[in-house]
C-alpha cells in the first residue's frame, strides 16, 4: 500500500505485518475493523462481521463483503510480493510496478504524469520512487527535445535484467497465496468474474502489464 514516498506497502514486514486487527469502540459499530492502508493511498477500514442498523457503512451486505475480501486480499498479497521481492531482488514493490509498467508501454517509455497515474501516487511521491531507480540504474530520464516540460521514465538494460530476475518471486507469491488457496475451478471462476468486472468497468482494456 502507498506510504507517504509512493511505496506500494506500508511496511517491509511479512504478510500480516501491515494489517492491525482491533475491537471496535466507536458509536454504532458492533464488530472487529481490521485497518490498514490500499493501494489508492486512502485507508483501509473493513468491517469483518456482519452488518445491522446504524452503521456506517450502508448499502447490500453481500456487496460489502466482496469489496472488503478484496481490499484485504490485495493489502496480504502485497505486503508479501514488498517482503519477497526486498529479500530476493532488491527492489520495492513499487519499483518493480514502475519498471513493469514502462516496460509495457511503446518503446518501453512511460511520460511521468501518465506513470504517476498507474501507479496511483502523486507526482511528488512518484519523483522520489523514480529518483530510486534512475540511482539504481533501472530507469534513466529522458526529454524530447521539442518539448523540455515533459520528462519520460525510459527502461534501462538493468531494468530488464531486474524484472527477469523478479519474475520468479513475483510468479511464486501469486502461486502461494492465490493459485494455492484456490481449486482449479474455483481459479478459472475467479479469472472470469474478475475479467467480467474489468472489461464493464474499463471496456476495451487490458488484463494488466507482464514482465520481461
Amino acid at each position: 500500500m502507498p506510504s507517504r514516498d509512493g511505496s506500494t506497502c506500508s511496511t517491509p514486514g511479512r504478510r500480516r505485518d501491515g494489517l492491525e486487527a482491533r475491537a471496535a469502540g466507536q458509536p454504532g459499530l458492533g464488530a472487529r475493523w481490521i485497518t490498514g492502508s490500499c493501494r489508492s493511498g486512502l485507508p483501509l477500514v473493513l468491517r469483518v462481521a456482519g452488518l445491522r442498523g446504524g452503521d456506517l457503512l450502508p448499502g447490500p451486505p453481500r456487496m460489502l463483503r466482496v469489496w472488503r475480501n478484496l481490499h484485504l486480499v490485495d493489502a496480504l498479497v502485497c505486503e508479501e510480493l514488498n517482503a519477497i521481492l526486498g529479500a530476493r531482488v532488491g527492489c520495492t514493490l513499487v519499483e518493480h510496478d514502475l519498471l513493469a509498467w514502462v516496460f509495457a508501454a511503446p518503446s518501453q517509455r512511460l511520460r511521468m504524469l501518465e506513470l504517476a497515474r498507474l501507479l496511483r501516487v502523486t507526482p511528488g511521491g512518484l519523483t522520489r520512487i523514480v529518483d530510486r531507480t534512475v540511482k539504481a540504474g533501472w530507469i534513466r530520464r529522458d526529454r524530447p527535445a521539442d518539448n523540455r516540460r515533459e520528462v519520460y521514465a525510459v527502461l534501462t538494460d538493468e531494468g530488464r535484467a531486474l524484472l527477469r530476475s523478479a519474475r520468479p518471486a513475483y510468479l511464486g507469491v501469486l502461486q502461494e497465496m492465490i493459485a494455492g488457496q484456490l481449486a482449479g475451478a474455483d481459479l478459472a471462476a475467479l479469472l472470469d468474474v474478475s475479467g467480467k468486472l474489468l472489461d464493464r468497468l474499463r471496456p476495451g482494456s487490458s488484463p494488466g502489464h507482464d514482465q520481461a
